[in-house]
C-alpha cells in the first residue's frame, strides 16, 4: 500500500500540473478564474489505489467525449486509457435502452482491486463492468431497489442490500446468494440508520 504521503504527494503534482497547462492557455485574470472554466482547474481527478501501486484516474474536468478512465503509473508519471469509454457507453445502452446512457460514463459506485472490474448501480439494479473487454452484464433486474454494492477482496463476489437484507453475487457462477434473512424497516443488515449515515460514516453507506 502507497503512504499517504505518497498519495498526497501525487495529488499535489497532478493539481499543479493541470493549472500550469491552464496558465499556458489563459491569463490568469479574477474574471477567468471564478468562471465556470476557470472553477474547472482545481479540480482533482477521481481516483482509486489498486494493489499493484496504480492508480485509475477520471478528469472530470475534459470535455465528455474524452472522458475515459485512465491507469496511472506513479514510478513513470504515464496516463495511458484503461477503457474505451465509447464502446462500454455502447453495451451499456445495448443491455438497457431505457437507461440511455449520454458520452461518458460516472465514477463507478466500485472498483475490484485489481482495477479490472467496476460496479454501477442504475435505476436501482446493479450491473457489472468488465473494464479489459468494456462490456456491462446486469447482475440484478428486480422491481426492489438494490444498494450499497461492493467487491469481495478478491473481485469473485458482489455484496449488495435489498430490502434490507444482504445478498451476495458469484460473478463467474452467475448465482445470487441471500444471506440474512430478518430484514426490515426496523433491522437493517448491511446498510446504515440516516443517523450513522449522516453524523458517523461521512454519508457513506456500507454494505
Amino acid at each position: 500500500m502507497r503512504s499517504t504521503r505518497t498519495v498526497l504527494f501525487i495529488t499535489a503534482a497532478i493539481i499543479l500540473l493541470t493549472c500550469a497547462s491552464a496558465a499556458q492557455q489563459q491569463a490568469l485574470t479574477p474574471e477567468w478564474i471564478y468562471s465556470e472554466e476557470g472553477s474547472k482547474v482545481a479540480r482533482v481527478p477521481s481516483h482509486v489505489w489498486l494493489d499493484d501501486g496504480t492508480a485509475i484516474l477520471y478528469d472530470t474536468s475534459r470535455p465528455l467525449a474524452q472522458r475515459t478512465f485512465e491507469k496511472l503509473d506513479p514510478a513513470t508519471g504515464t496516463r495511458q486509457p484503461a477503457l474505451d469509454m465509447a464502446k462500454a457507453v455502447a453495451s451499456l445502452n445495448a443491455l438497457a435502452p431505457n437507461l440511455e446512457a449520454k458520452q461518458a460514463l460516472d465514477w463507478p459506485r466500485s472498483f475490484d482491486r485489481a482495477g479490472k472490474q467496476a460496479l454501477y448501480i442504475f435505476k436501482g439494479d446493479v450491473f457489472l463492468l468488465d473494464l479489459t473487454s468494456a462490456t456491462f452484464a446486469r447482475i440484478t433486474n428486480t422491481p426492489a431497489e438494490e444498494k450499497d454494492a461492493e467487491f469481495s477482496p478478491d473481485g469473485r463476489l458482489v455484496s449488495f442490500v435489498r430490502d434490507n437484507d444482504i445478498y451476495v453475487y458469484d460473478i463467474a457462477a452467475r448465482q445470487e446468494k441471500r444471506l440474512t434473512q430478518d430484514g426490515s424497516q426496523t433491522v437493517l443488515n448491511g446498510t446504515l440508520s440516516w443517523v450513522y449515515w449522516e453524523e458517523v460514516f461521512g454519508r457513506h453507506d456500507t454494505g
